[in-house]
């Protein structure tokens, strides 16, 4: 089912992308936009439902070495890595998932503490906003057509009269110059004239449309260029310029977790406390620290992330974190 969300919401960025911005409506933009986002919770929604299920039954499978729980659990699209900190052992603040280089360097004050991390790397962007569709050229473009279905009706009625003018001018003459011809002769002429007539008014009818489509779409390319956005030359520090660099191989979620209630075995059942609230964030560090130097006594967590073996890297590659106030990324 994770798959078939993916596959709605790269079909709806698709059409956005895609179709030209005359032939959306607000409407229709505001309701795959919201679909969008609704689609990217449903996503987020389903994996925090599958880690509460998997870290009820941490103390089931807590690894025999160190008595705490380790998984990872990966398909084509996510890689979840999920750690349970059953013990609490203080001495216990490396945590490295097997068969590969990720892990955790913790701080004593969560070894100790009942929590959970998890690691949730999808090979998607959902975090980096949508691009806005630009109004102002939608409304412009659709304005330009509709005079240019206009003027081209005009100089089709304007042409068609001038052609049945001379339709009829030629007729008159025809008709004095062969006073003394047949019936059939006269008929046989008439038909000549009036195909003849009807192939010059469809030519000049396709170079009319002709011209009028290459001046809108000379104009709408002005009109682009007049109303682009304009890349921003002052940036905040550290900020990361979204016009000159994109995500690449994914985005890392960390997540500091209050570990829930353990299943228990009792006489032959599995007895387990589920809260109404659901999964909980473990609030890192404490909102209420007072005077002290949070970040003596609170010290980061540091995270080692591997590369991918179908990346080849030219250069340091740049680490950005999500900044969710100010929604843009940053390499601070």
């Amino acid at each position: 089912k994770s798959k078939l969300v993916l596959k709605l919401i790269e079909k709806l960025k698709l059409i956005l992308l895609e179709t030209p911005p005359y032939d959306l409506e607000d409407k229709n933009i505001k309701q795959y936009q919201g679909s969008i986002l609704e689609l990217q919770e449903l996503l987020h929604l389903k994996f925090n439902i599958a880690t509460e299920i998997l870290l009820r039954q941490a103390s089931t499978l807590a690894d025999l070495d160190s008595g705490n729980m380790e998984k990872v659990i990966q398909d084509e699209n996510v890689t979840l890595y999920v750690w349970a900190n059953l013990k609490k052992n203080p001495r216990y603040k490396s945590v490295r998932f097997s068969e590969t280089q990720i892990g955790f360097e913790i701080p004593r004050i969560l070894a100790t503490s009942d929590i959970a991390l998890r690691l949730l790397h999808t090979h998607y962007d959902h975090v980096t906003p949508l691009r806005p569709v630009p109004t102002s050229l939608r409304e412009y473009t659709a304005t330009v057509n509709h005079l240019v279905k206009d003027e081209v009706k005009y100089e089709e009625t304007a042409v068609d009269k001038e052609l049945q003018e001379e339709g009829k001018q030629q007729e008159n003459e025809s008709n004095s110059v062969h006073e003394e011809e047949t019936k059939f002769e006269e008929q046989s002429g008439s038909e000549v004239q009036t195909s003849f007539v009807r192939e010059e008014s469809e030519a000049t009818k396709c170079e009319l449309e002709m011209k009028l489509l290459s001046e809108t779409v000379l104009s709408a390319q002005f009109l682009l260029i007049k109303n682009a956005n304009e890349k921003p030359y002052i940036f905040e520090d550290n900020e990361v310029d979204l016009c000159q660099f994109t995500t690449l191989g994914g985005v890392y979620h960390l997540d500091i977790l209050e570990l829930p209630p353990q299943c228990k075995p009792t006489k032959g059942w599995m007895i387990v406390e589920i809260l109404k609230e659901g999964l909980q964030k473990y609030i890192y560090p404490p909102e209420t620290t007072e005077d002290v130097e949070t970040e003596s006594a609170f010290p980061p967590i540091e995270v080692t992330l591997e590369v991918q073996e179908n990346v080849i890297l030219f250069e340091d590659p740049m680490v950005a974190r999500w900044d969710a106030e100010g929604k843009h990324w940053q390499t601070d």
